[in-house]
């Protein structure tokens, strides 16, 4: 592979970027903060395309180091809202509700006396 540059490789994440190839531009500025660890712009983009790619805990960090790096980064802030939430959302949705849990416990609880008085039946 040959070397490249902080500008090439920011170039070229934000051309997949923009073409829908996320998983490229992270790839791209995964490069670039690489050499330049200190670029909020190149975190920021690297936060856009994993949120667009639902990594939402890796797009939380990296738009945190850009508005570390930015504290104004207006466009980082707003993009580290929308990703918490997508967090927020995906994790209340991993979860079961509580009834959920209750039905199931009733359910195998159910199955188990029906399996008992099966085996216990035949033994009279």
């Amino acid at each position: 592979m040959e070397h490249q540059d902080f500008s090439s490789l920011a170039r070229k994440g934000r051309e997949a970027l923009e073409s829908g190839r996320n998983e490229e531009a992270v790839g791209a500025f995964k490069g670039a903060i690489n050499l330049k660890p200190n670029n909020a712009w190149a975190y920021y983009n690297l936060g856009s395309a994993c949120l667009n790619l639902g990594r939402h805990e890796e797009a939380i960090a990296a738009l945190k180091e850009a508005i570390r790096l930015k504290p104004g980064y207006y466009e980082a802030k707003q993009n580290l809202e929308v990703a918490e939430e997508l967090l927020k959302q995906e994790k209340k949705h991993d979860k079961p509700p509580f009834w959920f849990n209750v039905l199931l416990y009733c359910v195998v609880a159910v199955i188990c006396l029906l399996i008992l008085t099966k085996i216990i039946a035949p033994m009279k």
